[in-house]
């Protein structure tokens, strides 16, 4: 009876368990969606224009990244492979078409190869904006859920938001960074390049957290082995959606790949997904995944009941029989314990009396075992070592420098290439227990499974911290003798009979040549060929004093050098130690201290005959204003006929030489009055030719090269004429016969650079005017001399030797230079340099007249202290029917002026007088004759003038000596204003 309702109930508990497993099947095939073509085939179906396109396009050209894993990747066979080749297989199948592989060595040479059109198809690409520029992307095919990887010791679930203000790594080169960034700015990300890298600074402690996709984590993870304390907490938004992307040049394969990829069922997907895919989320289960989890765990438990009770009645009789066995294994454990306890016991010894210490630390860097001989190295305990990590008990450099190492072996590992019986020695600082330092030397090497996989690190310790003392003193005495031995400001050797035996960093800056170069060298090779025996003689004679040679450096340059040597003991024998100093500067510094001199010799010079002919000039100048006027009215008087009208006409003549020199020596002391406007100098220089073309005469051709868009400058348009009349009488003396005169202008912008090599010059921009011609050219004795006052290379009757010296200070009154170039039989270039100046120019005016401007019944005041010119202005006016009022005294013409009856029109009155000066004078005459006109004149320099501050900007003005034309078109052109 019992045993026929045992049997009836293990009939009943098949049954339930059939009828679960029927439920349990059908549960699960319910949801697995298939998608068939129109014809029930699960192969896609191309219209004609798409299966004309790829007839036309035969070979399509898929590039992979080469070290995706698991989504691509190439094999140790070279093989393509991963979840997106798996992919790529079914869509081959589905479109009866094949992909060609291209090998690339990494992402970044995929991406060129597409731009330049060398690829055509890529593989399980995340769309962003940036690639869409050269991109078209099918709808995807590939979802793997974004993951937040965390270690263990992290006991909640993370999201995006909260991982602001976290140290999170993420490897460069994916599309899913840019994703991250623009979402969230606030995370703090760090950027590495090997996913196997930001997995370890995650699981070392170095970041808080890594976000990426699951697929290519999982692989990371599996293949690294040693690293166990990781986990996944939490999944991110967007998942990684990827899929297929084509030259955006292709859109008819974009659409085809779109059909293909419409007919992935969801069966071959999640197969794929599970041969790739092996780490677990430990987010919680779907509702259906949870029914699937329940059913199954329903079938399960109803299997293993049936199961045990089969079980049960087996287990009786197999219980005798193994009973036995086991107690000879008993027998056999106990003796292999007890031989093993004495091969521990063994090792123990060893260890716990050995001076080095031997520690034991797993994958992560934590201490499993430390030897007792820890306590003599650091002063720590067993118990209180295993306690520390190693940044712990490191100091930060050094724990830098490990972890480093460890980061080194874990990449030389991956590679496959390694030696795995390899160790590494590393030396580090290490902490001991009474806050003091001791130096550690420690041989490192793997701790390995039957697989040969790294388990651990076995490491051996000892304390070389009396070694690294003794080091540290050895180099610090070598670093206070190189640091003696370099710091000399010259160069120094040893020579032995001439040979270098040793030399300082100074030599080889000295001379050019390479530390390695200058020993074993010829010290006398460094030695001009002029100066060695000179040097050689000192050598021999043991001379000791310094003495000054010519060196040659490397590449052949010679310079000037200062020796000092000493005789002394060296290695055992007598050597000569040598200071070489270049002199250069100091040479250098001597010659310009002359040509200063002589620069100030020359300056003072000049400035005493500017102070001479400034002194002279007022007196000199009335002197010949009376000499020369009334000699032209004498002129004027005297028959035509009368031989006594020759006579005056050389004294006119030699009047107005006087006169010219007068001027020209104002003008080389650059205290001749000026009205300096802002014009354009090409005007006035073509406004010359003519005149310079009778100047010069036929068989001399002047050229005129004007340069473009010239810049303006500030003078007195005279002073141009001058310069142009000197130079080129100048040029045309010294050219014998016929001969080339050249004038040409240009703008310069002279630097400080150039300045620097071009003694005289001035940095700045400047209108530049040459005068060049192709004479007999001058020697550098005349050169020297040229600006001198009254120095000239021609007869006494044909120069005065001041042409030059006017040049000369008219540049410098403008703030100019002056630049002369020559050589003897090559002919003279002058180059006048003046300042640019920002305004606009004026017209050139013409002050020439054909015929002398009358008067027209106009009264005109004259004050004048000096009777005579006095007595000449009134002559000369009233000839040119004026109504002249003259006064030797201000107070005079104050008087004057006041019981005169009429209209005063014009006042020309002398600028320094001894009462008051003309300005002061004209501006009381102004209350008694509103519209008074005043002009000022004066025998007196442009400088007196300016100092007494009396001549007003614009103002009439008239230089003595003057003539009668030039009064004459002054006077008309004030009353006519």
């Amino acid at each position: 009876m019992k045993r026929t309702n045992s049997r009836r109930f293990y009939v009943l508990i098949m049954k339930l368990s059939l009828c679960m497993v029927i439920m349990f099947s059908q549960n699960i095939f319910l949801d697995v969606p298939q998608v068939f073509g129109a014809d029930g085939s699960n192969v896609v179906r191309l219209t004609d224009v798409e299966k004309n396109w790829l007839k036309t396009h035969p070979i399509i050209r898929l590039a992979p990244d080469p070290k995706f894993q698991p989504i691509e990747f190439f094999d140790n066979e070279g093989d393509y492979a991963g979840m997106g080749a798996d992919y790529v297989r079914l869509i081959e199948k589905k479109l009866g078409i094949r992909f060609e592989i291209v090998k690339c060595p990494n992402w970044e040479d995929v991406i060129s190869r597409i731009k330049r059109r060398e690829v055509d198809v890529l593989n399980a690409v995340v769309k962003t904006p940036q690639r869409e520029t050269y991109l078209t992307f099918p709808p995807p095919y590939l979802i793997i859920p974004s993951v937040i990887i965390v270690r263990k010791t992290v006991d909640r679930e993370l999201s995006l938001d909260m991982l602001r203000g976290m140290h999170v790594v993420m490897v460069s080169g994916y599309g899913y960074v840019d994703l991250i960034y623009n979402k969230y700015p606030q995370i703090e990300i760090e950027l590495v390049s090997d996913l196997k890298a930001a997995l370890r600074k995650v699981s070392f402690g170095m970041a808080d957290a890594f976000v990426g996709d699951l697929a290519t984590a999982s692989s990371s993870i599996e293949s690294e082995g040693g690293i166990t304390n990781l986990k996944i907490a939490g999944e991110t938004e967007p998942p990684n959606i990827s899929g297929f992307a084509v030259r955006s040049d292709w859109p008819e394969f974009s659409r085809i790949l779109e059909k293909g990829v419409a007919l992935l069922t969801e069966k071959e997907r999640k197969e794929i997904q599970r041969k790739w895919i092996h780490l677990e989320s430990e987010s919680g289960l779907t509702m259906r995944e949870f029914r699937n989890v329940m059913m199954g765990a329903t079938v399960a438990i109803l299997l293993i009941i049936f199961c045990f009770l089969f079980w049960n009645r087996t287990l009786r009789r197999a219980v005798h029989l193994r009973t036995e066995d086991l107690q000879k294994e008993v027998e056999e454990r106990k003796q292999a314990e007890e031989a093993l306890r004495e091969s521990e016991g063994k090792y123990r010894f060893i260890a716990e009396n050995m001076s080095d210490v031997i520690s034991v630390m797993d994958m992560n860097l934590q201490f499993s075992y430390v030897s007792p001989s820890i306590k003599r190295l650091t002063g720590f305990s067993v118990e209180e070592a295993i306690k520390y990590s190693i940044e712990e008990i490191m100091t930060p450099e050094s724990f830098k420098k490990v972890l480093k190492a460890f980061e080194e072996e874990i990449t030389l590992e991956a590679s496959g290439t390694a030696d795995f019986s390899r160790t590494r020695i590393i030396e580090f600082e290490q902490n001991k227990k009474d806050l003091s330092i001791v130096w550690v030397e420690a041989s490192c090497s793997f701790i390995r499974d039957k697989e040969r996989k790294p388990t651990g690190i076995l490491v051996i310790s000892r304390d070389i911290t009396e070694r690294k003392q003794t080091e540290q003193a050895l180099k610090e005495s070598e670093s206070r003798f190189k640091a003696l031995h370099n710091a000399s400001f010259g160069g120094i050797s040893i020579h032995d009979k001439g040979i270098i035996l040793e030399c300082n960093k100074g030599m080889s800056e000295i001379t050019g040549f390479d530390y390695n170069e200058l020993i074993g060298m010829k010290g006398l090779s460094l030695i001009s060929d002029d100066t060695r025996d000179h040097v050689i003689t000192n050598i021999n004679a043991g001379y000791e004093r310094p003495y000054e040679a010519i060196g040659v450096r490397k590449n052949g340059e010679e310079y000037p050098l200062r020796l000092e040597a000493r005789n002394i003991p060296y290695k055992g024998e007598k050597v000569r130690v040598v200071e070489f100093r270049d002199i250069t500067e100091s040479k250098q510094a001597e010659t310009e201290k002359k040509e200063l001199e002589a620069q100030l010799q020359q300056a003072q010079k000049m400035e005493s005959v500017g102070r001479l002919a400034g002194g002279v000039a007022h007196d000199y100048n009335n002197a010949l204003a009376v000499i020369i006027g009334f000699t032209e009215m004498a002129i004027n008087d005297v028959d035509p006929a009368d031989p006594l009208r020759n006579n005056l006409k050389e004294v006119l003549a030699a009047a107005n030489r006087a006169a010219d020199i007068t001027r020209q020596l104002l003008a080389f002391a650059r205290k001749q009055t000026i009205s300096p406007v802002v014009l354009d100098l090409n005007d006035n220089v073509e406004s010359m030719l003519k005149m310079l073309r009778r100047l010069i005469g036929e068989d001399i051709d002047l050229t005129w090269s004007p340069g473009a868009s010239l810049w303006p400058v500030k003078m007195d348009p005279s002073q141009i004429d001058q310069i142009l009349a000197n130079l080129c009488v100048n040029a045309r003396d010294a050219i014998d016969g016929v001969g080339k005169i050249s004038i040409e202008t240009k703008n310069v912008n002279l630097d400080e650079d150039y300045c620097a090599n071009n003694p005289g010059f001035v940095p700045g921009e400047f209108v530049l005017l040459a005068v060049s011609d192709n004479g007999c050219g001058m020697d550098k004795e005349t050169l020297d001399n040229i600006f001198e006052p009254f120095f000239t290379t021609k007869d006494v009757d044909k120069g005065t030797g001041l042409g030059m010296s006017t040049v000369y200070g008219i540049a410098k009154q403008n703030n100019g230079f002056v630049n002369v170039y020559s050589e003897p039989g090559k002919g003279t270039t002058i180059r006048i340099y003046l300042p640019r100046h920002e305004g606009k120019t004026i017209g050139i005016r013409d002050e020439k007249t054909a015929e002398i401007p009358q008067g027209r019944g106009e009264t005109i005041l004259v004050v004048e202290d000096d009777l005579p010119i006095l007595k000449l202005t009134e002559k000369i006016l009233a000839g040119l029917d004026y109504a002249v009022l003259i006064a030797n005294t201000t107070e005079a013409a104050m008087e004057l002026a006041a019981e005169h009856a009429g209209e005063i029109d014009l006042l020309i009155t002398d600028v320094i007088m001894p009462e008051m000066n003309g300005r002061d004078l004209a501006h009381q005459l102004k209350s008694l004759y509103p519209d008074l006109k005043r002009m000022f004149m004066s025998g007196y320099t442009a400088d007196i003038i300016a100092s007494r501050g009396i001549l007003d900007k614009g103002e009439r003005f008239i230089q003595k000596p003057f003539t009668k034309n030039e009064l004459a078109i002054k006077v008309r052109r004030a009353l006519d204003e």
